[in-house]
């Protein structure tokens, strides 16, 4: 879409300027900003060209909704229903809200139709009108064309130090190669380790029944009999006697 528009510029030139601040479009100004930074356009003549624009959209939606503004309301209830916000905020804040609508997107087309039809005066309406479309035409034509010097800027840094950012990439790339490697050969050193632990420990329990038959004493390897020894009786004696 930005390619389409930058096309209908480069061709149509100011045309499209003016159609996109007919319809309050930010893009289509954002687009003229970076146009004319690469010279396609004039930024003064595309900063004019939006305030004109812009003092003509509000101004005639304005005197619009002056002229039929409660007819309109009055044959389409839903949108005065969407409109009811609207009406809330430019009683409680008046001056300040006809400042800022312009840079409120969604109701920037039905406001002036809203505050037509409300008892301000055509003039304090203009007055206030105009300071905000100095601002708005002034801001973001400049947006657009700051945002096209910086990404110039990137393309140009870009193209100077690719090579170095060549290398520091290869050279990252390097460093985190090794560190991957170094980490994985720990790893597997560590799991050698504990299965080289569990077969030790594994041996030791198989071990452990015969070594507790060394240790027994011959009395306990005949049985553990602990009966005392049977009297002999001498028979020498008993004849004797």
């Amino acid at each position: 879409m930005v390619d389409y528009l930058l096309n209908l510029l480069i061709e149509y030139k100011y045309w499209i300027v003016i159609g996109g601040a007919l319809i309050e479009g930010e893009i289509v100004l954002l687009i003229a900003g970076m146009a004319a930074y690469h010279g396609y356009l004039s930024i003064n003549w595309v900063i004019i060209i939006s305030f004109l624009g812009a003092i003509f959209h509000d101004h005639m939606l304005f005197f619009i909704g002056k002229g039929m503004g409660a007819k309109l309301f009055k044959k389409f209830p839903k949108v005065r229903r969407k409109s009811d916000k609207v009406f809330r905020l430019f009683h409680k804040y008046q001056n300040v809200f006809i400042l800022g609508f312009r840079f409120v997107y969604g109701i920037r087309t039905i406001t002036p139709i809203i505050i037509g039809s409300t008892q301000i005066s055509a003039k304090r309406y203009s007055l206030l009108t105009i300071i905000a479309s100095v601002v708005w035409a002034v801001v973001v034509s400049l947006l657009g064309y700051g945002f096209a010097a910086i990404i110039s800027e990137v393309i140009e840094s870009f193209q100077r130090y690719q090579k170095y950012l060549a290398m520091g990439l290869g050279v990252g790339v390097v460093i985190w190669w090794g560190i991957y490697q170094v980490r994985k050969s720990r790893k597997k050193k560590a799991l050698k380790l504990l299965e080289q632990a569990g077969e030790v420990l594994e041996g030791n329990a198989h071990k452990k029944p015969q070594n507790s038959e060394a240790c027994k004493t011959p009395t306990e390897k005949k049985g553990g009999d602990d009966e005392p020894p049977k009297k002999v009786h001498n028979s020498k004696s008993t004849t004797k006697n």
